[in-house]
């Protein structure tokens, strides 16, 4: 899953689609700084990050979920 998770950000210019990503800002499972690289290296012009502070793993299972949604349907 790592190595395969490792190809992912390295290959993110060859997503050429239009990309939006949630960041979960508390989530200690998952590390932020691949995601942000993943994210840098998209290709497509069309894209957005959004780093939902005082999430946790399950972004769209939170309490406060609405708020991912909301940016989500931006």
């Amino acid at each position: 899953l790592y190595t395969n998770a490792e190809r992912v950000v390295a290959d993110a210019r060859a997503i050429i689609v239009p990309t939006q990503l949630l960041i979960s800002g508390s989530d200690w499972v998952v590390r932020h700084g691949p995601q942000h690289r993943f994210y840098e290296n998209l290709a497509h012009p069309l894209k957005e990050r959004h780093v939902l502070k005082g999430f946790y793993h399950d972004t769209l299972g939170e309490k406060e979920r609405a708020i991912a949604v909301a940016h989500a349907r931006r």
